[in-house]
């Protein structure tokens, strides 16, 4: 969602990776994988213009350029998480020392299944004002069990100290485990170490 927030990126580039060379196949359905804001990307800025994540709302204010890419690609985007029976935006603001997830009340028992202990209900409360418009909540109020996976600071730990101190057992139950998107996340900042050094 926003550019300098980059391990979903990651996650999301290896896991159609490993759908693109058979290592893993969908089970039942259907998975779009989506890079939310390519142009913040680019500029390594969460935003170009306007912050993306605010703008999943039906009304905008003057303030609002309607010619930007951001308000753009979330128009493009709302059709997609209009139609979605599950969301998971992911995050990964470095002031969270642990992974935490938001979810709504509905939804929690079955984002609880990914294994993070710390998930918090009731986000629905600010989907309006200044830090509503969000693309969970767009997703939620269309229907979707929907969440948010915040990895934070935490996410670097890596796939390896998933297996050596096995902490969160649960998440292999599931066919794309959080072990996954979070070894996804260190593999690319270990091969971007390797390039700095």
């Amino acid at each position: 969602m926003h550019g300098d927030e980059v391990s979903g990126i990651h996650a999301i580039e290896s896991l159609f990776l490993d759908f693109f060379v058979g290592t893993r196949r969908l089970q039942l359905g259907s998975l779009t994988l989506v890079r939310a804001n390519e142009q913040a990307l680019a500029a390594e800025r969460r935003y170009v213009k306007h912050n993306l994540n605010r703008l999943f709302r039906e009304d905008y204010g003057p303030e609002i350029d309607r010619n930007s890419y951001e308000f753009r690609r979330a128009q493009e985007l709302k059709t997609v998480l209009r139609n979605c029976d599950y969301f998971l935006d992911l995050h990964s603001a470095p002031i969270a020392q642990t992974p935490f997830m938001a979810a709504e009340q509905g939804a929690a028992g079955f984002f609880s299944k990914l294994g993070i202990p710390r998930i918090m209900t009731g986000w629905n409360k600010f989907s309006s004002g200044a830090i509503g418009g969000d693309a969970g909540n767009y997703a939620h109020g269309h229907g979707a069990k929907s969440a948010t996976l915040e990895s934070g600071s935490g996410a670097i730990i890596g796939g390896v100290t998933f297996r050596i101190f096995s902490l969160f057992e649960g998440v292999n139950a599931v066919s794309v485990s959080l072990r996954d998107l979070l070894s996804a996340f260190l593999d690319s900042f270990l091969v971007l170490g390797m390039i700095w050094i």
